[in-house]
C-alpha cells in the first residue's frame, strides 16, 4: 500500500497527532525528562528509550532544530524554548480533572455500598456479588491510581515552566510583536485541530499569566486575539476548525469575565503580576 494511500484510511486528528508525534518526538521526549531539566547546561546529555528506541541529544541541539523550523524573523519576537515546551505539552501536563475523578470515584463507592445491602443470599447472587465487588474494587485502584500520576506529573510540570518562564521571551528583541506572533506561531495552528488542543490553547495562555512570565502583556494577547486576528481567523476556518476555534475563544473569555465580576480578584491578580505586565505595556 502507497503512502499516500495509507494516510486515507485515518482522521485529521489521528493523522495530526501522528506528524506532530513524529516531528516533535525529540521534545516530548525532552520535556518530559523533568528532572533532567532542573539545573539543565547546554552540554548535557540525556537519554530515554522510546518504543525501543534509545534517543540520545543534546538541549544545544535541540534549540538549534527547531530554530530551523520557523523563518528567522520569527524569533526576533518568539523564543525556541517557548516553541518548544508549546508544542511538547498537552492538556493533561497543565490541568487534571479532579473534580470528574473524584465524582466517577463517589459512583463507585455508590455501586459498591448498594451490593454490599444487598439482601438476596442465593448462592448465585452472593457468588455475582463477589465478582462485581472486585470488579468495582480495581476500577476504584485504576482511577485512584491514575489521578495520583496525573498530578504528580502536572505538579513535575508546573515546577519545571516556574524555573523556565524567566528566559523565555527575555532575549527576544522585538517585544512589541510577541502577542501577534505567539498567535500565529503557536495559538492559530494548534487550537483548530481538536477539542482538546483548542482547551490545552487556553489553559497554556492562562498559564502564562497566572506564572507571570516576564514581557508576556495577557491583556494585550486579549486585545490582538479580539480586535486584529478574530475575523480574519474565522473566515479561514473551515466547519469544524470554527468550532474548535470557538471553544478556545469561550475558555480564553472565561479569565477576562473573571476579572469583569471580579474586581477583587482583578486587582490582586495584576499586583501580583505588575512587574510582566508593566514590562509588557512599555514595549507595546
Amino acid at each position: 500500500m502507497s503512502c499516500t494511500k495509507f494516510f486515507f484510511f485515518f482522521s485529521y486528528d489521528t493523522l495530526f497527532e501522528f506528524c506532530r508525534n513524529q516531528s516533535l518526538v525529540f521534545i516530548v521526549c525532552f520535556l518530559s525528562l523533568f528532572d533532567c531539566f532542573v539545573g539543565r547546561s547546554n552540554d548535557i546529555t540525556l537519554f530515554k528509550n522510546l518504543r525501543n528506541l534509545d534517543l540520545c541529544f543534546r538541549w544545544s541541539e535541540l534549540l538549534s532544530t527547531v530554530h530551523s523550523i520557523l523563518p528567522s524573523k520569527s524569533w526576533n519576537s518568539l523564543s525556541p524554548e517557548l516553541y518548544a515546551t508549546f508544542w511538547g505539552l498537552s492538556l493533561q501536563d497543565l490541568f487534571v480533572p479532579r473534580k470528574r475523578y473524584e465524582a466517577e470515584i463517589a459512583k463507585q463507592h455508590a455501586t459498591l455500598k448498594a451490593l454490599e445491602e444487598n439482601s438476596d443470599n442465593s448462592h448465585a447472587a452472593i457468588t455475582k456479588r463477589k465478582k462485581d465487588k472486585v470488579k468495582i474494587q480495581e476500577v476504584l485502584d485504576r482511577l485512584s491510581s491514575e489521578l495520583e500520576q496525573q498530578e504528580q506529573n502536572a505538579k513535575a510540570v508546573h515546577h519545571r515552566l516556574i524555573k523556565e518562564k524567566d528566559s523565555w521571551l527575555t532575549s527576544c528583541p522585538d517585544l512589541v510583536k510577541v502577542n501577534m506572533e505567539f498567535l500565529q506561531r503557536c495559538i492559530f495552528p494548534r487550537c483548530v485541530v481538536s477539542m482538546m488542543d483548542a482547551i490545552y490553547c487556553a489553559r497554556f495562555v492562562h498559564t502564562l499569566h497566572s506564572l507571570g512570565t516576564p514581557f508576556f502583556n495577557t491583556v494585550n494577547h486579549v486585545d490582538v486575539l479580539i480586535c486584529k486576528t478574530l475575523q480574519p481567523m474565522i473566515c479561514s476556518c473551515t466547519e469544524y476548525e470554527a468550532g474548535r476555534f470557538g471553544r478556545f475563544l469561550c475558555e480564553t473569555l472565561k479569565m477576562a469575565y473573571y476579572w469583569k465580576v471580579c474586581t477583587g480578584c482583578f486587582i490582586s491578580i495584576s499586583d501580583y503580576l505588575c512587574c510582566s505586565l508593566m514590562r509588557g505595556s512599555f514595549h507595546k
